[in-house]
């Protein structure tokens, strides 16, 4: 998906928002509007436009793919036996996150979120438990995989009353229309994620009602994991957190609603917990008094900073410029291909890929990059490897679309070019002509104007963060 595709599929969830009453479509006691937004954006941004003549349409796909992972005897023994063996601890405090949450750090799998938080508790002496649902294969890690025994706590739903609904009716007739997901498709997809958040919600209650917890954390809210457990704590009166993990600007699709029932969406989190000022701000312009928001930093960043890096080496003979990449169309625009064919004597160019980009990308990629003749020009492999925060810390300038890469380079005040309509739009009130820079139509020409002005930019790096918000200081508050 393009950016301008993108910004055009934003605005039109953003329509459909307010023209229908999107608040107060149920099924069960789950409010589904948050659910039907992450859906509606995933069908488009994966560009599979559902029509009954492909042979296999998103909810197919999708209900095969649960029935495929659920279904069987031996699939219910193996749930039984992890059940069995599945003994939560009373904690006051939970996590929750999946394995993409974590990276190889001093050979070990972290979750990068986590790392300095958990260091802290165990400091303090709080017993914490961690749950994952999505695990690494063969890794042995500090977290029970719950998903291993999801199939036990499965809960099946009907969309009749829904489908009762005229605006719930005169919405699929417009989705269809507007964006070519075809209704029966869509809500086979519709019924398997609400069955799926239910089920993580009875999961769920039963490990509050085990752990006696009073505070959940997770990354990612809008998974179906994640609404079942924000799901879960609202039944049982515990407290959802959701913790920043990237962008969270106007132009995210779960950070933004214009309208929402009395109370807020019962898929939601309690609180948010952001890393910055500006991303907390866009949060409370729609949320009211229906959920809290607190700044707290960024731990990844904090963690980062407290290491020692000696087996790192960087080239200090000419400036490094880091593009933090993401998975969109094009792979690459020809316009940063320009740019660094022609300055490539004059910097190091580092491309950081996306963790998202598949194998088959990643070699598009690569290809494109050697049809420009630029593979001794770019460095895949460290941009990619070393850890975010160290790099952005050495770097002389970082270049990115939307990434919240871009806020984690602000808070280390590195030196940031953000690119095109979308990435100015979404971080406006981050660009202030001093070193952050926006280009909302980038040419090569004008790209390599502003990285020769900002690469000799001498700012000292700062954590300013310091003084503006404390992790340790809001845990101390719960714990």
């Amino acid at each position: 998906m393009e950016s301008s595709e993108r910004i055009e599929l934003i605005e039109k969830l953003n329509k459909y928002e307010s023209v229908f009453p999107v608040e107060e479509w149920k099924v069960g006691d789950i409010q589904v509007w948050p659910l039907i937004k992450v859906q509606v954006f995933f069908i488009c941004f994966k560009n599979k436009k559902i029509s009954k003549s492909q042979k296999n349409s998103f909810g197919k796909k999708f209900l095969i793919k649960i029935k495929s992972k659920g279904g069987g005897l031996v699939k219910l023994i193996f749930s039984i036996y992890h059940f069995l063996l599945f003994r939560p601890k009373e904690s006051r405090i939970l996590f929750s996150g999946a394995s993409t949450h974590r990276v190889l750090f001093n050979s070990q799998y972290i979750n990068r979120y986590y790392q300095l938080i958990l260091e802290y508790l165990q400091k303090k002496n709080i017993h914490y438990e961690i749950f994952e649902y999505q695990g690494l294969v063969n890794q042995n890690l500090d977290a029970e995989y719950i998903y291993k025994i999801l199939p036990l706590f499965k809960k099946k739903h009907s969309l009749s009353y829904l489908m009762n609904d005229p605006g719930f009716r005169s919405f699929l007739e417009v989705l269809k229309k507007e964006t070519g997901i075809e209704t029966e498709d869509f809500l086979v997809g519709l019924k398997q994620g609400v069955e799926n958040i239910d089920s993580w919600a009875n999961l769920y209650g039963y490990i509050f009602n085990k752990t006696k917890a009073k505070y959940t954390i997770g990354l990612c809210y809008y998974s179906n994991p994640m609404f079942g457990m924000n799901l879960a704590a609202k039944r049982m009166g515990v407290i959802s957190i959701d913790f920043q993990h990237g962008t969270q600007g106007p132009l995210h699709f779960a950070y933004t609603f214009t309208k929402k029932p009395v109370g807020g969406y019962n898929i939601l989190p309690n609180q948010f917990w952001c890393w910055d000022e500006e991303s907390a701000d866009h949060l409370k312009s729609w949320i009211l008094h229906d959920h809290t928001v607190k700044i707290v930093g960024n731990p990844w960043i904090k963690f980062i900073a407290e290491q020692q890096f000696d087996e790192y080496h960087l080239p200090i003979d000419k400036p490094i410029i880091l593009f933090t990449h993401q998975p969109l169309k094009p792979i690459l625009d020809s316009y940063l291909l320009e740019t660094i064919k022609s300055t490539k004597n004059k910097y190091h160019w580092w491309i950081r890929v996306h963790p998202r980009v598949s194998s088959q990308e990643y070699d598009e990629l690569k290809a494109l990059i050697s049809e420009w003749g630029l593979n001794d020009s770019i460095e895949l492999n460290k941009s990619s490897i070393y850890p975010l925060p160290y790099l952005l810390n050495q770097v002389s300038v970082h270049i990115s679309k939307y990434s919240g890469s871009v806020i984690e380079g602000v808070l280390q005040r590195t030196p940031s070019i953000i690119l095109e309509e979308i990435g100015v739009n979404s971080f406006r009130n981050y660009i202030d002509s001093k070193y952050v820079y926006g280009l909302p139509k980038p040419t090569s020409k004008d790209l390599q104007v502003l990285i020769a002005k900002l690469a000799d930019l001498k700012l000292p790096r700062v954590d300013t963060e310091k003084g503006k918000s404390d992790i340790k200081g809001v845990l101390d508050e719960i714990i």
